[in-house]
Parts: C-alpha cells; sequence; structure tokens
C-alpha cells in the first residue's frame, strides 16, 4: 500500500480556546483499503478519531470511523469534519445523505455542515437525593425549580439541571452511582447542564458522563440536541434563553477541552452543527 497520509481537523471549535474541540483524521478516498488497513492508519494517523470516506457520490457518503483500537459505528464530529474537507474540495453537493455502520442520516450547510437529529421525546424524572450525590455536590446545588427529565432524539439521556457554571465545574462524578441512575431511568448517560453563568457567549452549559465506559465527552452532536429539546420542552427557549435562530452550548471546560457545539431548533427536527477548522 502506498504511503496515505491524512488530513487533521478540529471539530466542535471555540474560537476562545482552540486547543479545545475533537481532532479528526480524514481519509478522502478508502474504497481500495480493508478494515485491517483502516484500523493500521487510524492507529498512525495521531488522532483520537480517523475517518475514511468509502463512497462519495456527491450527493451520498459512505463513511468508516475508527479509534486507534477498533472501529466505531458512527460519529458525528467525524462527519462535520469529512463533509468540511469534501465541500472546500468541491467534491460533494450541499445537501448530502450520510451512511455510517448502521447509522443514516441528512446533511445540510448553511453557513457551516448541520447533522439532522432527528425528533425528541421528553419524560419528567422525579427528584431524588442520589441526584446530587452521584456527582458530589450538595442538594442545594441542584436548579431550585427546572425539572429533572430523561430527553431522547436517539439515545436517552437524564438530564440533570445545576444552580450554575460554578457548580457545574465543582462536579466530581461516582460512575457507580450514575451507572445506577441510567438503569433505574433507562438512559444511556448524564448530562448536566446550567444556563447560570455561561461562558463566552453561550446560551448554556453542559457536562456529559458515560457512566458504562467511565468517561466524559468534551463534545456531541446527540448531548446538544437532547440538551435543546430539553431547554424547549421546559419553555425555556420562549423565556428569552434562546437569543438567535441557533442556540449555542458550551461544553468540556471542566475537562480542559471547551467546545461550542450549534443547535437549530427551531423546527419539529432538530439540527446540530459546530465550527470546523
Amino acid at each position: 500500500m502506498l504511503e496515505m497520509l491524512p488530513t487533521v481537523y478540529t471539530t466542535f471549535l471555540e474560537r476562545a480556546a482552540p486547543h479545545g474541540g475533537k481532532r479528526i483524521a480524514i481519509f478522502e478516498d478508502a474504497r481500495g483499503l480493508s478494515s485491517t488497513e483502516m484500523q493500521n492508519l487510524a492507529r498512525s494517523s495521531g488522532a483520537p478519531l480517523t475517518v475514511f470516506v468509502t463512497k462519495n457520490t456527491g450527493f451520498a457518503l459512505g463513511l468508516r470511523c475508527f479509534t486507534p483500537d477498533k472501529e466505531k459505528g458512527e460519529s458525528d464530529s467525524g462527519a462535520l469534519a469529512a463533509l468540511h474537507h469534501l465541500l472546500e474540495r468541491c467534491e460533494c453537493a450541499e445537501e448530502v445523505a450520510l451512511e455510517m455502520g448502521n447509522e443514516k442520516m441528512q446533511a445540510r450547510f448553511e453557513d457551516q455542515w448541520w447533522l439532522e437529529q432527528g425528533t425528541s421525546q421528553f419524560t419528567r424524572v422525579n427528584p431524588s437525593p442520589l441526584f446530587a450525590q452521584a456527582l458530589n455536590l450538595e442538594p442545594e446545588d441542584l436548579h431550585p425549580t427546572l425539572p429533572f427529565a430523561t430527553v431522547s432524539t436517539s439515545r436517552p439521556k437524564l438530564i440533570i439541571p445545576l444552580s450554575s457554571v460554578e457548580v457545574l465545574d465543582r462536579i466530581r462524578p461516582d460512575y457507580t452511582a450514575l451507572l445506577k441512575l441510567n438503569e433505574h431511568t433507562h438512559s444511556s448517560g448524564i448530562i448536566a447542564l446550567t444556563l447560570e453563568g455561561s461562558r463566552n457567549g453561550t446560551n448554556a452549559e453542559m457536562r456529559f458522563f458515560m457512566p458504562r465506559v467511565q468517561k466524559e465527552d468534551n463534545a456531541g452532536a446527540n448531548t446538544a440536541a437532547c440538551a435543546a429539546a430539553y431547554l424547549r420542552e421546559t419553555g425555556l427557549l420562549e423565556q428569552g434563553v434562546w437569543s438567535g435562530p441557533v442556540l449555542e452550548l458550551g461544553q468540556g471546560y471542566a475537562s480542559g477541552k471547551p467546545s461550542r457545539v450549534f443547535v437549530d431548533a427551531r423546527g419539529r427536527i432538530l439540527w446540530v452543527g459546530g465550527l470546523v477548522q
């Protein structure tokens, strides 16, 4: 195999903190590569995630995503990087059908790339002292009036609203306790969310915890879609939280990798985007 070199991008870029976001390596034409070759290239790409373009008709893309260790079924950050790469080279249209693993979605370009996240489902959850305990917070750190809820656009997440960004930064997750909360609420992750004191002009700020792998994610399209759906369902968008046609959410500050995720929540279907550089 001839030497192939990727192009590396940062997705969900926060301009005020360019060391954040997610680094993605792109291999533009991977139609002749085997899975083993892709894995070897991903291992040597220098990025946490490597995306291979396996099909490109201009209007339809096939993508395969690999970490250094294994293939990952789908990645919204990887899709954004691939779309940015191809459009810069005039190699795809501004409306594209994407296929990654078992996932299919639509993408559109309007000033930046947007990925369809679908419609949302919202279910209120009864308050419990375990919410604060699992985050190593005090009961008064939780928001006094906003509801706890599970929200889903594809994978349900438990949302715990907090009183301030200072509280958000103080979280020390107990992953065993968080996993029990996920099991009890039939959810797949925990979003801690605040509207008070968000940084760099964002409308809200969040942290997302994945108890099954004991990990915090610093940027995620599905996470942002669920957070935006929560704000919409609780009426907060109509009360002035939303300052324009696009909701801007901050994520990753506490982990040292600040990111900014955009959500278009005006219609029934949610769309998520982010800057790529």
